[in-house]
């Protein structure tokens, strides 16, 4: 797999790709996700120390991961949209992925990754724990009267990955 930066004429292709792991794979969770940052790619991950990847196989989107500033506290990163198609999955093409996530933080000099996700996300969750990503909070957030849905907050800090 190649991965490389998004470019505009990518985002159709990109949101129905995540549109469609999210609605065949995580149905019951996507409504707690907004997918407003796949509207316009290009613009929502267009900071300074933002970007969007895709990886490449056979001229086809099968991968992808976004990272975002958080605006919220100084010097963090969002992960966001770390995704695989079901017929790339188990051939590292997520650790990959990943790994260009962390190493685009780390060129830009944040001191720390988030990643959100939720119990139902096993893959993810345990793709982020193999990098290090340390598990420091759980929320639940009500869907309706009888369900709720579990975000995870996983915490990855630079600063000490360094050190070692």
């Amino acid at each position: 797999m190649h991965i490389r930066k998004f470019r505009t004429q990518d985002n159709q292709k990109v949101k129905r790709f995540i549109s469609s792991i999210l609605k065949k794979e995580l149905s019951e969770v996507a409504s707690v996700y907004s997918e407003s940052d796949l509207k316009n790619i290009q613009e929502h991950y267009s900071g300074r120390r933002e970007g969007f990847f895709v990886g490449i196989e056979k001229n086809k989107i099968v991968a992808t991961g976004g990272i975002k500033e958080d605006d919220r506290v100084e010097n963090k990163a969002l992960l966001r949209r770390i995704f695989v198609h079901p017929d790339y999955r188990r051939k590292g093409y997520s650790l990959k992925m990943l790994d260009k996530a962390i190493e685009f933080c780390k060129d830009r000099g944040y001191s720390t990754i988030i990643f959100r996700s939720t119990g139902k996300m096993s893959a993810a969750n345990n793709l982020v724990l193999k990098r290090g990503f340390a598990e420091r909070e759980h929320l639940y957030f009500p869907l309706d009267k009888e369900k709720q849905i579990e975000i995870v907050k996983f915490v990855l800090n630079l600063n000490q990955r360094r050190q070692k």
